[in-house]
Order: structure tokens, then C-alpha cells, then sequence
């Protein structure tokens, strides 16, 4: 099984070198400008560049007002909040005009207090992006795409009519934002005079449907305007979070998505919305099926919908409404689920509870007439017995505090749909694996078992204020849930402190097992030990050992097969090779409290994604 491994591994490590060889022959052609540098502004540096190039800024302010030339290269800051283009009130912090591909890349730059631009052609009113303004060339007879990509840049403190964070004008795309933050940028609370313009404080993003705006991982947080933080067309809106946002016609998001899987994984939290809803999504196609997936709307304030859907048949898979609060005004009709025009609205594994209006309205289509949602597996308020649904509390762990996740004992655990059309979907909001019981959970947050299990937080000082939690990763004993994510190809720590109570160093093993422990793997271990969260590797057949579980360091037997060294407690792991694939393990130790007394440790999962 070592040779098989070490094959493995010298084969990562010959890709690798294959990879850094390609990546350092190309790297050789390119001329990196740096900033302050030979050229004292970035303007300066942008000018003087070729196709391919890099331009280095350093840390500081830079008052600039920035155009980039017409072809591509890389602009990098030193990081959000480090590197600061400021637009100091006098325009666009960046404008992009010209045709660029992807390998155009603009990352770790912050952008603040821009005004925005005038459309040049007259074509468009008010001022446009303040941060950042993406336009097509308008009135040219074949507008070039546009397609770059923004990388943990920070758009925050600007102003504009409309896309006050940044604009996306015309045929272009598609452009993409990644780890991107939007923060307290202030659009027009009334849109300019065209139905093209949304009035959107944190960004405005318009594209033609073929190639559309994407965001994934981005942060939307405190932006106003006609809507709070994304207006746009052809937008795809993945992994990202819209938080405390104030709009008028909808708080958190007003865009029309295409179809598929085009707005998923999201969170949308404590926005006002103070004429209209938290989130309205739209489609182009009226015959468009579209699927909204494991996202979160909690304590939003609206005084239509909480969620306002239009056209299109839809998907809502897997949702968590609650604590959301309608303000009515006049004769609104209050709904925390609104419909117009809709095929029809299909729910699977959703909670809508508890909320201060009932749980669902459907509202009259004018062209299909009144159709009520279909339920499956949903957890509902108000409408009593109706087949596919319950109407219980779903325990959340601490909503009040803002924690939705699924407590234990909640109804919602292993109760979700056998069957969705198009795909249960793979990973809840916090991106972990769904199903991980017998059966998926209700709502956006799969349950984690290893939570549940009575000997997650093992026995280490029980008898003295305990169980104290002694094993760690990267500092961290993963919380309620007993779990650490990292990204993959980071580095990890791994932990056994000294025991609070206990003088002198411990004697300690700490076993692993590929993939989540969960409740059903508890097993009670002889010797005294007691309980664990799974089966240490001695107690499994032959067969089964090291290819299943595995010791990651034994100070009991330190010569006896194991992937790390280690002293008594404390101990800290030495820093081992970065893991470059998606990986999930589960950690949990037995320590000698004291002599003749084995304990076992706290549990960790341990995930790279």
C-alpha cells in the first residue's frame, strides 16, 4: 500500500514540475511593471504595457482615475484594503471599453470613492459605476466582447445612479467576479429614466444572455440604492452572500437569470427592502425551467415578498425562509412567496418557517390562472395537512442569534425528497456533501451527524469541568460541528494541547478515518476507553486497515507504523506538503489523563474543498 502511495505521489510531484516548467517558460516573456516604479502612477504603468504583461502595484492610496488599454494582461495589487485606487470623487475608479479576453485578470485591488461616468454617446443617462465601468464600445457596428475576470477585489464607498460598485454595459461577457466584496457603494434611489438601468447600489450587470455576468463568492453587504445590491440580466449568482443591503424595489437582488442552474448556494440576510421584496427573479424566456438551490433567506424586511418569482417554471430545491418580516403598505397583497406570470412553482426539501405572514401565497396568474405551489417534503406553516409537507418547529440551533442550521432532534433531519426533477444537487450552503444521513435534510444546511454523536467531544477532563476539547487543526477544534474546512492545497496544523487540568505531559494516539464520522459509526471501545466517534484502526479486520482508517501519530508506540512522529503532549505537527485534491478525513485521539486511564479526545473532521 506505501509503494502504491509513493507511486502516486512521485506522479503529483512530476506533474507538478511539468506544470511549473510550462508556467515558468511563459512567465519568462512577460514584463512585469511595477508601482511606484519607473512609471509613478498606474495609469502611467497600464500605458507602457504590451499583451501578457504584468503590472505589480504595491501596497498604498493611488488617486487615479484608471482606463485599460486594449489587450490583455494581469493588474495585481497587494490586497484588499492594501492597494486602494481611490477615484476621489471625480469619475470611474477603472473603465474597460476594449476587447479583452479571460486572461485579462485584475485582482487583489481595492476600489473606492468613484462617481461613476456619463455615457460618452448620450445613449444612457445618469452616471454609470463609480467603482468600475464595463462597457462595449457603444456605437460601434460589431461591439467587441468583453470577458475579463476579477479576482478578491473590493468595491466599496462609491457612488452613481445606477451601478454604483460597478457597471456591466451591453454585449459583454462573460465577465466573472470572484471572492469579490461590494460594500457600502449608494445608487439613486429612483432609476434613471431607462428600463436598462436598475438603480443598483452594488453593482449593475447587463449582458446579453449568451454570455452573461457571473459571481461566485462574492459579499454584497450595506449598498443602496433602487435595488440594494445586484440589478442585472443574464447574471449567475453562486456561493455568495447579500447582507444588510436597503433598497426600494427589491433589498438584495432584481435580476433576470437564465435558466438551469443560474442562482444557487446563496445567502440573502437582514435586508429592506422598503417597496417591494428582498430578492425578485426573473427569466427571459417565459417557457425557461429554472432551479433555485440551497439558499438562505432569513430576517429580511420587505413589503411585498420575501422572494417575488416571474415567469418561467420553477425549482425552489432545498430552501430555508425564516424570520423574514412583511411591512405591508396600502393594498399590497402580502406574500412571503409571490408569483406573476408563472408556469408553475415546484418546492422539494424546503423549510418556510417561522415567519410573521403565512407561509405561502399564490397570487393570480393572469395568463395561467391561480396554480398553488406543488410540495414535496417541505416544511410549511399554515397550510395544515396538505399532502408532501409538515408543519412543525424546525429547531433551528439558534435563530435568534442567526444560526439556521438544523438542531438535534429537528424534524427536518432525513426527511427531504427521494426525488427531485433534475438532481437532488450535490452540496448544501456550506458546501458539504448532501445526503450525509440515510436520507437528505430539509433546508439549505445539511446536518453534520458527527455533531450529534455523543462521543464527538470525547472524555478529556470530564471528570474536572470537561470534556475540554485537546486535538486541533490550524488552532481550530471546528466548533459545534466538530469541523474545519480549508481550502485545497493549504497546509494544516494539527494539535494536542495539554490538558487543562493535567500537570505533566500525556501520552497519546490519534487515529483517522477517510471520509465524515457520523452518529450511526459509534462503537464502543474495550480497555475502558468507552465510546468514539468510529472504529480506531486496531479494532478493524486487516483488510480494511490503512486503506479505511489509519494512525496519524502514536506516542504510546513510536515505532510502530504511523504517518507522523510526536512527543508527549503538548504536541504540534510538523508542516507537512500542501494536499492538492478535494479530500475529508475524521480525526479523534485516545490520551492517558492519567496512568492506567485512557481517554478519548475530541472529535475533528478535517475538509478540503
Amino acid at each position: 500500500m506505501f509503494q502504491a502511495a509513493a507511486r502516486r505521489e512521485s506522479g503529483h510531484l512530476l506533474v507538478g514540475f511539468i506544470l511549473v516548467s510550462v508556467f515558468s517558460a511563459i512567465a519568462s516573456s512577460q514584463t512585469v511593471h511595477v508601482v511606484p516604479g519607473p512609471q509613478a502612477s498606474i495609469q502611467a504603468a497600464l500605458d507602457a504595457t504590451a499583451p501578457g504583461d504584468l503590472v505589480q502595484i504595491q501596497a498604498g492610496r493611488y488617486f487615479e482615475n484608471l482606463v485599460m488599454p486594449p489587450h490583455d494582461l494581469v493588474v495585481r495589487g497587494a490586497g484588499v484594503g492594501q492597494t486602494i485606487v481611490d477615484g476621489s470623487l471625480g469619475g470611474s475608479c477603472l473603465e474597460i471599453g476594449s476587447a479583452l479576453t479571460s486572461a485579462t485578470v485584475i485582482e487583489d485591488l481595492s476600489f473606492r470613492n468613484g462617481t461613476g461616468a456619463l455615457d460618452p454617446a448620450g445613449g444612457l443617462p445618469g452616471r454609470l459605476g463609480g467603482g468600475l465601468r464595463i462597457h462595449d464600445a457603444l456605437g460601434l457596428p460589431t461591439p467587441p466582447l468583453v470577458r475579463p475576470v476579477f479576482r478578491r477585489c473590493e468595491f466599496a464607498d462609491n457612488v452613481a445612479d445606477s451601478g454604483a460598485g460597478a457597471s456591466i454595459e451591453g454585449v459583454v461577457g462573460p465577465v466573472t467576479f470572484e471572492d469579490c466584496l461590494f460594500s457600502d457603494n449608494q445608487a439613486s434611489t429612483s432609476p434613471p429614466a431607462s428600463s436598462f438601468l436598475s438603480g443598483a447600489g452594488a453593482i449593475h450587470a447587463a449582458a446579453d444572455p449568451v454570455h452573461g455576468v457571473a459571481f461566485e463568492r462574492c459579499h454584497f453587504a450595506r449598498n443602496a440604492g433602487w435595488v440594494g445590491g445586484l440589478g442585472g440580466l443574464a447574471v449567475r449568482v453562486e456561493d455568495c452572500a447579500f447582507v444588510d443591503n436597503l433598497g426600494v424595489r427589491a433589498a438584495a437582488v432584481l435580476a433576470r437569470i437564465p435558466d438551469q442552474e443560474s442562482f444557487r448556494r446563496n445567502e440573502i440576510r437582514g435586508n429592506v427592502a422598503t417597496g417591494g421584496a428582498a430578492v425578485v427573479l426573473g427569466v427571459d424566456q417565459a417557457s425557461a425551467v429554472v432551479w433555485l438551490r440551497d439558499c438562505l433567506l432569513v430576517d429580511n424586511v420587505a413589503t411585498t415578498h420575501v422572494l417575488e418569482l416571474d415567469d418561467g417554471t420553477w425549482f425552489l430545491v432545498n430552501l430555508t425562509v425564516a424570520g423574514n418580516v412583511l411591512t405591508p403598505v396600502g393594498a399590497t397583497t402580502v406574500a412571503e412567496l409571490g408569483a406573476l406570470e408563472t408556469l408553475g412553482i415546484y418546492l422539494y426539501g424546503s423549510i418556510l418557517r417561522p415567519n410573521l405572514v403565512p407561509a405561502i401565497h399564490s397570487v393570480a396568474n393572469p395568463i395561467h390562472g391561480t396554480t398553488p405551489p406543488y410540495l414535496d417534503a417541505c416544511n410549511v406553516g399554515g397550510w395544515g395537512n396538505l399532502p408532501g409537507t409538515i408543519d412543525q418547529d424546525p429547531l433551528f440551533v439558534a435563530p435568534a442569534a442567526g444560526d439556521y442550521h438544523l438542531a438535534v432532534g429537528s424534524p427536518c433531519l432525513d426527511t427531504g425528497p427521494s426525488f427531485v426533477p433534475g438532481g437532488l444537487g450535490a452540496l448544501d450552503l456550506d458546501r458539504g456533501l448532501r445526503p450525509r444521513g440515510e436520507a437528505a435534510d430539509m433546508g439549505c444546511y445539511e446536518a453534520y451527524r458527527v455533531a450529534y454523536s455523543p462521543a464527538a467531544p470525547g472524555r478529556v477532563g470530564i471528570a474536572a469541568g470537561g470534556p475540554f476539547d485537546v486535538l486541533t487543526i490550524n488552532g481550530s477544534a471546528g466548533g459545534a460541528e466538530r469541523k474545519v474546512i480549508a481550502t485545497v492545497g493549504s497546509p494544516a496544523a494539527i494539535e494536542i494541547r495539554q490538558p487543562p487540568h493535567v500537570a505533566g505531559p500525556c501520552r497519546f494516539v490519534i487515529f483517522g478515518i477517510f471520509g465524515e464520522a457520523e452518529v450511526d459509526h459509534l462503537v464502543t471501545v474495550p480497555y475502558g476507553i468507552g465510546e468514539m466517534a468510529f472504529a480506531p484502526l486496531p479494532m478493524l479486520p486487516a483488510q480494511l486497515q490503512w486503506s479505511v482508517a489509519f494512525v496519524l501519530t502514536d506516542n504510546f508506540s513510536p515505532t510502530s507504523p504511523q504517518l507522523m512522529a510526536s512527543t508527549a503532549t503538548p504536541w504540534l505537527s510538523a508542516q507537512g506538503p500542501a494536499i492538492g485534491w478535494p479530500l475529508t478525513i475524521s480525526l479523534q485521539g485516545v490520551l492517558e489523563e492519567a496512568p492506567g486511564l485512557l481517554v478519548p479526545t475530541n472529535v475533528i473532521v478535517y475538509e478540503l474543498r
